[in-house]
């Protein structure tokens, strides 16, 4: 099992400045405006971008997307371990309301909309958030459920 090459992040800002000055008609000069730019484009102006430059990187277009989904775009994205206290407030607060199939969903909705000002990429605050919760990233409801009962226990004891 051979290791994957992996895009170098300052290459992939490069071509994609050209592409998107190609797009828009004008350069866009730093790497954070053609963040912005890239994601106001309609969704077939975006596929059309993943196949121009997976053609010139060598790579296929999901290639592509994948890496500036997971990677290129994370320098854009605020840290979600700096709002940790926040963030166990609200997984102790939404466990009383939610499913546990549904608590980690609903603890990032409402951690996003309430900082909404702030970029924060969806995979990392999901995987911050089950970590705060004790689940293993591919989590099973059988260890979940048993960490949230001991949690539920904790809450109900500090509200008497």
């Amino acid at each position: 099992m051979g290791r994957k090459s992996m895009i170098d992040t300052t290459f992939f800002g490069t071509i994609l400045q050209q592409k998107m000055t190609e797009i828009c008609g004008y350069f866009v000069a730093s790497e954070e405006q053609l963040f912005r730019e890239f994601n106001d484009l309609s969704n077939s102006k975006r596929q059309a971008c993943w196949q121009a430059l997976a053609t010139q990187i060598g790579r296929t277009p999901n290639q592509v997307k994948d890496f500036y989904y997971n990677s290129w775009t994370k320098q854009f994205s605020a840290d979600p371990a700096k709002y940790q206290d926040e963030l166990m407030f609200l997984i102790r607060k939404l466990q009383l309301f939610c499913s546990e199939d549904n608590l980690v969903r609903s603890v990032c909705h409402q951690f996003t909309e309430s900082h909404s000002l702030e970029n924060f990429n969806a995979k990392t605050l999901n995987k911050f958030v089950r970590k705060l919760m004790g689940c293993p990233e591919s989590s099973s409801s059988q260890s979940f459920s048993e960490h949230s009962s001991s949690v539920r226990l904790i809450v109900f004891e500090n509200l008497e």
